[in-house]
C-alpha cells in the first residue's frame, strides 16, 4: 500500500481558520491603538486651543482701562493705546459664535476687525466681582471636554465697569 504525505481539507480549513482568528486579533488590536490616538490628538487639540485662548483673554484684559460684561459669554474693553480709545462707541471684544472664539474690533457700532482665537470652544463665561476681578472659564471639545478656569485682575480701570 502506498501511502501520500500532505494535508487533508479538515486540516487546511482548520488552520485557516485559526489563522484568519490571528488577523482579527492583531487588526482589533491595532484598530483600537490608532483610535486611542486619534482621540489623544483631538484632546490635546482642544487643550492647546483652550489654552491659547485663555492666555489671549488674560493678556488683554490684564491692561484694561473699562470693562463691560453684556452677558455671560461676551466681554467687551478698551486699551489705553487703542485707536479709538476715547469714543464712547469703541470697545474690543470676546465672544463665542458657534464653536469659534472671537476678538472683534467695534467701531461706531459696526464691526472693524475681527479675527478667530480658537476653534471648538464649546462654552465660554464671563463674571466680574465687585472689586474688578474678571474670572473667566472656558470649556473646549465635546464628550470629554477640557475646561479652564482664570482670574484677571485688570490693572488700568480707572472708571467703574458696567454691569
Amino acid at each position: 500500500m502506498h501511502q501520500e504525505r500532505g494535508f487533508t481539507i479538515t486540516e487546511v480549513l482548520l488552520s485557516l481558520a485559526l489563522l484568519g482568528l490571528i488577523a482579527v486579533a492583531i487588526f482589533t488590536i491595532y484598530y483600537s491603538g490608532v483610535n486611542a490616538w486619534h482621540r489623544s490628538v483631538e484632546r490635546l487639540d482642544c487643550q492647546q486651543n483652550a489654552r491659547t485662548a485663555m492666555e489671549m483673554i488674560d493678556r488683554e484684559l490684564r491692561f484694561a482701562d473699562w470693562i463691560e460684561i453684556p452677558q455671560a459669554n461676551e466681554i467687551r474693553y478698551r486699551l489705553k493705546g487703542d485707536f479709538g480709545h476715547g469714543k464712547e462707541r469703541y470697545y474690543r471684544r470676546f465672544r463665542l459664535q458657534g464653536k469659534q472664539l472671537l476678538i472683534e474690533e467695534i467701531r461706531d457700532g459696526k464691526t472693524h476687525a475681527c479675527n478667530v482665537v480658537a476653534l471648538e470652544i464649546g462654552m465660554i463665561h464671563f463674571n466680574k466681582d465687585a472689586s474688578g476681578n474678571v474670572y473667566v472659564t472656558i470649556s473646549a471639545g465635546d464628550a470629554r471636554a477640557i475646561i479652564l478656569q482664570s482670574s484677571v485682575t485688570p490693572r488700568n480701570l480707572t472708571e467703574p465697569a458696567i454691569p
